[in-house]
């Protein structure tokens, strides 16, 4: 992990409470989403975890990462930071409450169910 460049631009913030639960999320789960990367090495998704595991002392750790298979242009550069930090759709909150909420607390998540 500490081959990845960090992008200069990186267009989301966290705040403290979701980076905590993010760091136990990574604990829990280990790194099931895969960063993104350009072939330069620079870092286009995946920032936050990344940072929380060099934070930890595991900045040394091997980790899966998709990397574009050229040099993307400034242009393809931001449209694929804003595709891979913009999650499309919405939740249909009615699946989520009759099949989700029995395991886990939504709120956790973000997810207001009221």
């Amino acid at each position: 992990m500490s081959v990845l460049v960090k992008h200069l631009k990186k267009t989301r913030k966290i705040k403290a409470d979701e980076k905590r639960k993010l760091w136990e999320r990574l604990q829990k789960f280990g790194m099931i989403g895969i960063p993104v990367r350009d072939a330069d090495g620079t870092l286009l998704s995946g920032h936050q975890r990344c940072e929380l595991l060099a934070q930890n002392s595991l900045g040394d750790y091997e980790i899966d990462v998709r990397t574009a298979v050229r040099k993307l242009t400034e242009e393809e550069l931001h449209e694929v930071m804003i595709i891979e930090n913009r999650h499309a759709g919405e939740f249909d909150l009615e699946m989520l409450k009759s099949e989700f909420e029995q395991y886990m607390d939504l709120s956790d998540f973000g997810l207001d169910l009221a």
